[in-house]
């Protein structure tokens, strides 16, 4: 339980180290921060290589969705990133440390995938509209559409996320 707690707190912390370094123009910040979620949870886990491999299926999954977002116009980024089209490398950061809470922080959810899948489809757009609301990013109008988009994201994500740490858990 208290490693759950710690890497969710981490994660929150990194999330608005994210977000404020994303709006300010400084995104190395958030980068840095989400890679120390990465680092704490890589430490706190039993299987490393399980955490690595849900990291880096969030990193491009993440890639995927935001270059997405990105290229239909839906989200605008403050902190662009070095490659026109492509998601900047703060965010697919972001992504990836929340993959890292998968393993140790969403436990509780293996098997209630509808339960994720509702918790993804609300958290994430909600999540989206904080960062607008701190200039990390821009939602253009009109706003369901890309909340639509990002619930939708989230709401496949969430769940088969779950069922993958639920099987690698289990051969443990």
């Amino acid at each position: 339980m208290l490693k759950a707690v710690t890497v969710t707190v981490a994660y929150q912390l990194a999330w608005f180290a994210t977000a404020y370094g994303a709006a300010d123009g400084i995104p190395g910040v958030g980068i840095g921060a989400c890679n120390a979620v990465i680092l704490l949870a890589l430490f706190l886990a039993h299987d490393r290589l399980g955490l690595l491999v849900m990291v880096g299926a969030f990193g491009l999954y993440g890639l995927v969705v935001e270059s997405l977002l990105r290229a239909s116009g839906l989200v605008v980024y403050m902190t662009p990133g070095a490659i026109a089209g492509i998601a900047p490398l703060w965010i697919v950061s972001l992504w990836m440390a929340f993959g890292a809470l998968v393993p140790l922080s969403m436990t509780w959810l293996h098997d209630r995938f509808v339960l994720a899948a509702i918790f993804g489809a609300t958290a994430a757009p909600l999540s989206y509209a904080a960062a607008a609301l701190l200039d990390a990013l821009r939602l253009t109008v009109p706003l369901w559409r890309g909340l639509l988009a990002i619930a939708l994201a989230w709401a496949v994500v969430l769940p088969v996320a779950l069922w993958v740490d639920a099987r690698l858990s289990r051969r443990r």
